[in-house]
């Protein structure tokens, strides 16, 4: 209901919002002209009251369901006339205006927890998260489960768009991803801030026949085969180089003197993926130019990094990278600057005009086409020479996973009675997503991994004992075990300390997946297309189970806690466990009575679950296994200063500290 004041008072008019009911705190004020309110004829939306002594006119208008709230105005009419269309013009334009803001605000899902001054504004829960913790979305909606005391609760974090629903809580979490994943897909979001630089990689596809037929390009790609006997050997070269450039480094700064390790793991992450994926047809190595710089400082030079450092970190110059390792990585910044933005689509075309995207666009696909090529040249090479794969069973003449993808598609044209076709958009953006997917991912594990050995000595001392107590030909030999040592060694703590680094590192504390059809989550309604956060920290994971009837569960929930009633990631974390810190790094908490490594002991989704968990998450397996053996078999980790240790948590495309040094002692 409109309540209009009009008041005859001086020469000149003025239309002032007094006030809107629910809004007392936005005022507006217009200039506005009316002649004749006598003339003024619209019976079917007006109402008014005439005070005989000159005084003010009342008017009330009702503007069919357009508003759910009322608003005053007082209009000061003169004696002088206006025109009448002005006002009508005013009103139409409060009225779509406010409509506008109403029909544009989140509506919240019934029945869920949510903040509820996200609901009153445009940008929902966006204000609250830049006020309270704007370097960490992922960190800020953990937080939230808390202050809900709900295991399922709702942000809203994308302008004029459906909240999220967030569950907090293993088991529900586990079934979605793996026994209810008919009812939920890769959603529209992930999709979106994906494919603006790898649109055909499988990542950004929905379930369907064309992932599928992806997936089955790519599948001997991870295979213990593959990994084992390929992948392995070039990503334990790539962990002796890390070892060489810091052997170097800290004879330069100076035993347990402090230095920054976070570009450094990032390198040999590359560089593990880049043997991966190109094996010796991509000649750049980041970490081997990194050596050079340093071999090639003089003594004098050496002495003015300590002496600038004075107490503190020794700060090591920096080689550029070869431009299509630059363009491969500048490239990547595009999502996580795209994602900030909330409107990804348009973000993508915007960003599309810019030279230096463009620039670095075709350097990226030129590498990789350089690589097919060189790699169909070697496949043809074995086909002469009689040496073909097929693509199942062998692998000793294939050099990189780029060979076996292309051997692989030779074998399906054949069976398809078609041409292969090696260079596609398919193979270009599966092969740049190796370096996406895994590159930030893996750095950032390893980053907080190297801190956490720091400041827990006995958990590193005991993995440096199970080590060498695991490779005794390398102890009695006094050398490094091989790659083929590393692989097969039956080391528990090790598994055990890469399960807790995943765990706690959090580098990705978030899975989505699209609701395909209305269903229910702890007995919670969620209609067909809303996106649900399944985060992997805080309550269930990190801190002790919010309450949860049984019977809000779904059926398959129930069965698997049925079936295994004594799995240790299903048990109820109490309040007093969380006195024993469920938090806190311990290896030890994944192995079982005998020592042996048990996956299933404690709740953990770092790469997530299902058909559409993480592709890699073997390939990091091989690669953790071969760098942490090494680092920990040639290097002591000391606790760094307070003052470089601080584990505050950054998020970029995942999370990382915002501090990573190490200092090392040589054994």
């Amino acid at each position: 209901m409109i309540a209009i004041n009009l008041v005859r008072s001086g020469t000149r008019p003025m239309l002032a919002l007094a006030r809107i009911s629910g809004f007392p705190n936005h005022p507006r004020s217009i200039d506005a002209y009316y002649p004749h309110y006598a003339d003024f004829r619209t019976p079917r939306l007006f109402s008014r009251e005439t005070d005989p002594s000159n005084g003010p006119l009342y008017m009330t208008a009702a503007p069919s369901g357009l508003f759910s709230q009322s608003f005053m105005v007082r209009l000061a009419v003169p004696s002088a006339t206006t025109s009448q269309t002005v006002l009508l013009g005013i009103l139409l334009a409060l009225t779509v205006l406010f409509s506008l803001r109403q029909w544009l605000l989140p509506r919240a899902l019934p029945g869920i927890p949510y903040n509820a001054a996200a609901t009153r504004s445009l940008l929902g829960d966006i204000m609250a998260l830049q006020q309270e913790l704007p370097s960490n979305m992922s960190e800020w909606v953990v937080r939230q489960g808390a202050r809900h005391g709900a295991p399922v609760y709702q942000v809203f974090l994308v302008p004029f768009a459906r909240p999220f629903v967030v569950v907090s809580d293993f088991r529900e979490a586990q079934d979605i991803l793996v026994r209810r994943a008919h009812e939920f897909d890769r959603s529209d979001l992930a999709v979106a801030l994906l494919r603006g630089e790898m649109p055909r990689f499988h990542a950004c596809l929905k379930t369907g026949p064309a992932w599928a037929a992806h997936r089955r390009l790519l599948q001997d790609v991870m295979s213990p085969e593959f990994l084992h006997g390929v992948a392995a050997p070039n990503m334990y070269a790539g962990a002796r180089r890390l070892l060489d450039l810091w052997r170097l480094k800290t004879s330069v700064a100076g035993e347990g003197r402090p230095f920054a390790a976070a570009a450094d793991l990032s390198f040999a992450t590359l560089d593990a993926l880049y043997d991966f994926a190109y094996g010796d047809g991509a000649e750049e190595r980041a970490l081997v130019e990194q050596l050079a710089l340093l071999e090639g400082l003089s003594e004098e030079a050496r002495e003015g990094l300590r002496e600038r450092a004075g107490e503190e970190a020794v700060a090591f110059p920096c080689a550029p990278l070869a431009p299509a390792m630059e363009a491969l990585l500048r490239t990547t910044e595009n999502i996580p600057a795209v994602a900030v933005t909330g409107f990804p689509d348009i973000a993508w075309r915007v960003l599309a005009w810019f030279p230096r995207v463009r620039r670095l666009r075709r350097l990226k696909d030129r590498f990789i086409k350089e690589q097919v090529e060189k790699a169909v040249a070697r496949l043809d090479k074995a086909a002469a020479a009689g040496e073909d794969q097929d693509g199942v069973g062998g692998f000793s003449k294939l050099k990189c996973a780029l060979d076996l993808i292309l051997q692989r598609e030779r074998t399906l044209a054949e069976k398809d009675h078609r041409e292969p076709v090696y260079w596609s958009d398919a193979i270009k953006d599966e092969m740049f997503g190796f370096i996406t997917g895994g590159h930030e991912t893996s750095a950032n594990v390893l980053a907080w991994g190297v801190k956490f050995l720091a400041d827990h000595a006995e958990h590193q001392a005991a993995l440096r004992t199970c080590l060498r107590g695991a490779h005794p030909a390398a102890v009695a030999g006094a050398r490094f075990p091989t790659h083929a040592e590393i692989t097969h060694a039956r080391a528990p703590l090790l598994v055990a300390t890469i399960e807790e680094i995943l765990r706690l590192a959090h580098a990705t504390a978030m899975t989505d997946r699209q609701a395909t059809a209305d269903t229910v989550v702890l007995g919670h309604a969620i209609p067909r297309g809303t996106t649900v956060v399944l985060v992997n920290k805080g309550p269930g994971y990190t801190a002790p189970n919010l309450p949860i009837a049984e019977a809000l569960r779904s059926a398959s929930a129930q069965k698997a806690l049925a079936e295994r009633p004594d799995a240790g990631c299903y048990r109820l974390r109490a309040e007093e466990e969380e006195e024993q810190g469920m938090g806190r790094f311990d290896p030890t908490r994944w192995l079982d009575a005998d020592g042996e490594f048990d996956p299933a002991a404690y709740p953990t989704i770092p790469f997530g679950l299902g058909p559409r968990g993480c592709f890699g998450r073997r390939m990091v397996y091989v690669q953790f296994k071969q760098l942490l053996t090494l680092l920990v078999w040639q290097f002591e980790f000391l606790p760094c200063p307070s003052g470089l240790s601080s584990y505050e948590a950054v998020q970029v495309l995942t999370n990382k500290p915002r501090q990573c040094y190490v200092a090392l002692r040589e054994l």
